[in-house]
Parts: C-alpha cells; structure tokens; sequence
C-alpha cells in the first residue's frame, strides 16, 4: 500500500510540475517580443537627413529610436561647441549647459542637476562614443522638455525615418 501511495504522490508532483511549466511557457510568450533593429536616418526641422547612430527599434507596443544627443541640439538651433575630447557646451535661449561624455551628464552651467533622466518604463539606451551620446527617443524628448524645449518624435516605419520637429500646439 505504501508503495503506491509513494508512486501515486510522484505521478501528481510530476503532472504538476508538467502542468506548471506549459503554463509558464504560454503565459511568457507573449511577454518578450525580441527587439529588431534597423539603421535609420534623422530629420531634424526638415534639415539634411543624418544617418549616422541612428538606430530604430520595433517593439510590439511602442517603436523608439537611438538618437545622436548633438546633432539633435544642432539640428533645433542649439549651438554646439566642444571644449574637450569629452565635454562640449551647449547653448539655448541665452542658457548654456554643459555635455560630459565620460560622466554622461547634461547639466545647466553653474548647476548640479544632471538632466538626462531616463523616464520609468522606458527601454532607455544611453551610451557615449566619440563626440556624441547617443539616447533613445524618450528620453531624449525628456532632456528636451526639461530645458523647455518641446518637439515631436515621430518615426516613420515603413521608411525608417525619425522626424524630430519643433511642437506646432
């Protein structure tokens, strides 16, 4: 009698474990959906289209873009000067801000705040390479915003465009 309870209990644990793991799977497809990744170009203001580290993600719920952090700013009339291999000064509306590569850091001259702030839930890429600091769309929308600059960012799928353009409303 022992013996097939014990046999019993074993073909119950492992129907369970069976069970659970089908379950698992099935409730997991969904979740991830592998992020492709293409090259693009940029288009800031209906400037000249820059094609270089720009890179688009599709995702399921929410395409985004890999942007080059500078040529956005140059592109919205921001002047940009690089001061050091790693540091360049950035001015708006008579403000300037300074851009540490090797910190990645934004912030207002004569101030501490960093403003590059990756916004919650976000699929944030922020990377420094040669003169540029590449950050995804939404948080380079909130960097923008956060010095008072409004823009929409609109990518194009069908044609791998992102369009990058000063708020009309």
């Amino acid at each position: 009698m022992k013996k097939r309870a014990v046999i019993v209990s074993l073909l119950v644990l492992a129907l369970i474990i069976i069970t659970g793991g089908v379950s698992m799977s099935l409730w997991n497809r969904n979740k991830e959906v592998p992020i492709p990744s293409e090259s693009g170009k940029l288009v800031v203001n209906n400037g000249a289209p820059i094609t270089e580290n720009v890179v688009i993600h599709f995702i399921q719920y929410g395409d985004y873009a890999d942007l080059p952090f500078t040529e956005v700013m140059k592109g919205l009339d921001m002047s940009v000067v690089w001061v050091a291999s790693d540091t360049a000064e950035i001015t708006h509306n008579d403000k300037k801000y300074i851009l540490g590569l090797s910190e990645v850091t934004f912030v207002e001259s004569g101030k501490s705040k960093n403003l590059i702030i990756i916004p919650p839930g976000t699929k944030a890429t922020i990377r420094a390479i040669d003169r540029e600091l590449i950050l995804d769309s939404t948080t380079m929308q909130s960097v923008l915003y956060g010095i008072g600059v409004k823009v929409d960012i609109d990518i194009d799928v069908e044609r791998h465009i992102v369009y990058v353009n000063f708020k009309t409303d």
